[in-house]
């Protein structure tokens, strides 16, 4: 056990191997079987709490699995607070930038959603989320399924928070989607740099991968995956031509033109490089993801990384009827 102020930190006595990194009046910490485990009290001033911020840096040199719990005493969004005062902006500021710079994430609970309340009534009630648990990667890769429970409030005005470890199975029915958290990573913009560069190899759709072998008109065997989408490609043209006579009352009669030449042109046509730009950025950032798992933000992320590509793969894609216009 160690203890500074209004910190305690416990750990059982079958675990041998422990030290005390550092203790302070905000934060003590202490490294248990390999990992870092952070008790915080954090100062009730936004001015005392920089000096917080600059010890869980310190700590987050060490490079290890590390995890942080206690009192924080600030939110780090307006919507963690109902009632008083507007939380401080600089203050939510300072949190954030303290969880970027050591890369930490916020782990996830369950329970009631605020930790604490100054046990008032009516319009003098405050609550609000002050204590929290957050954790690093090498964290979660070592304890897997970690999370917490915010429990009742019974003497004190802060909730207990429960932490443990429970690996729930992911149903295979999960739908991908992009969370907007990876792009707070340092190395997520050079991930998805490196997987676009890969080299892939044979039709860019990759739909006819799933044809093995086609028998022709002529009862021939293709089995080469260029030939077969080839043959795809002239088969549904001629099914779907447009022709420009009909078969009405036993007589053939002339379709009249409803799409002109120009009309043609313009629904064949291939959207400029701006235009592009100009759809992708009209996005809302902040919208549901799409079926395939896209929200806005990603594509406004991904030009700035492959933004050329990007504009060929649609062009192409438009180019060959996949995408209408």
């Amino acid at each position: 056990m160690i203890k500074k102020g209004n910190i305690r930190l416990f750990w059982s006595a079958l675990i041998t191997e422990h030290t005390v990194v550092s203790i302070t009046n905000q934060v003590a910490t202490v490294n248990v079987g390999g990992v870092l485990v952070s008790g915080i009290h954090a100062a009730s001033l936004a001015a005392d709490r920089k000096e917080l911020w600059l010890e869980l840096e310190q700590v987050n040199s060490m490079d290890l699995p590390w995890l942080l719990i206690g009192d924080f005493n600030t939110v780090l969004s307006v919507d963690e607070k109902n009632g008083g005062r507007t939380p401080l902006r600089v203050a939510m500021q300072d949190f954030h930038e303290a969880l970027n710079v050591c890369n930490l994430i916020r782990a996830p609970s369950s329970g009631l959603q605020f930790t604490w309340s100054n046990n008032r009534a009516g319009s003098n009630r405050i609550v609000c989320t002050l204590d929290r648990s957050l954790f690093n990667l090498k964290w979660i890769g070592k304890y897997s399924g970690w999370n917490y429970k915010i429990e009742v409030r019974s003497i004190s005005v802060h909730s207990p928070l429960l932490g443990s470890c429970v690996n729930i199975p992911k149903p295979k029915n999960v739908p991908f989607r992009v969370l907007k958290i990876w792009l707070e990573h340092e190395d997520f913009k050079s991930l998805i740099k490196e997987i676009w560069d890969e080299e892939v190899r044979g039709n860019p759709i990759q739909a006819t991968n799933a044809i093995t072998e086609l028998e022709d008109a002529n009862g021939t065997i293709i089995t080469d995956q260029h030939q077969i989408a080839h043959f795809l490609e002239q088969y549904f043209e001629e099914k779907f031509k447009f022709k420009n006579v009909a078969f009405v009352d036993g007589v053939f009669d002339v379709i009249p033109e409803v799409v002109t030449s120009d009309d043609n042109n313009m629904l064949e046509g291939i959207y400029s490089s701006q235009e592009i730009k100009d759809v992708v950025f009209s996005l809302n950032a902040d919208s549901s993801p799409r079926p395939d798992g896209f929200p806005g933000f990603f594509y406004r992320f991904a030009w700035e990384i492959i933004g050329e590509d990007l504009i060929k793969a649609i062009q192409y894609c438009w180019g060959k009827g996949v995408i209408p216009r």
